[in-house]
């Protein structure tokens, strides 16, 4: 007997985004036709892992981009009605203010602030919870005690990125001697 195969078709996958390495669930129907590849929006096609005819498992390749799944089988393929977005390294873009005492609160810009780590004052780290993610583009934070002038430096899951610019740290002023000692 001669087994008619169909395309394969894609239903849903999670998650909807993550980094380089991040292993994606596929749903659908008719992954077993032979010859099955995925492909990240306009990336290096890779090879799943086939769990069963209706899901397929891939790890996200170091030349995927955003945008369409697409699956391929000897029969034919399949693209995702929905995006799967690569999430990048954080970049630093500006912060707000650019100088200030210990303590005082920072506003850092940027893009791909998802998954943060860790944030940085030269080499002063402020780890969970204690800064806010308020968006994938906006961060706030407290200088932290120790904190010495230099870049501002945001690691998340997927890499690291440090400002331009120096931010200044105020130290309150300090008295090394006076003269006279008396009068």
């Amino acid at each position: 007997d001669y087994v008619v195969k169909d395309a394969p078709t894609i239903t849903s996958f999670t998650p909807t985004n993550g980094i380089i390495g991040t292993v994606v669930t596929i749903n659908g129907e008719s992954f077993d036709a032979g010859g099955l590849v995925v492909k990240f929006g306009t990336g290096t096609v890779v090879s799943p892992t086939l769990v069963s005819p209706t899901k397929i498992t891939a790890t996200v390749p170091a030349t995927a981009t955003s945008g369409k799944l697409t699956v391929e089988t000897v029969v034919g393929s399949a693209q995702s009605a929905t995006d799967f977005t690569v999430i990048g390294s954080p970049a630093v873009t500006s912060f707000s203010p650019t100088s200030g005492a210990i303590g005082v609160e920072v506003v850092i810009a940027g893009t791909n602030f998802i998954d943060v780590v860790n944030v940085k004052f030269n080499t002063t780290t402020v780890s969970s919870p204690n800064f806010t993610v308020v968006s994938p583009t906006q961060i706030k934070v407290n200088v932290p005690a120790g904190a010495a002038t230099g870049k501002i430096a945001v690691t998340t899951l997927a890499g690291g990125g440090t400002s331009a610019n120096n931010f200044t740290v105020l130290l309150p002023p300090t008295i090394t001697s006076f003269s006279p000692v008396s009068g």
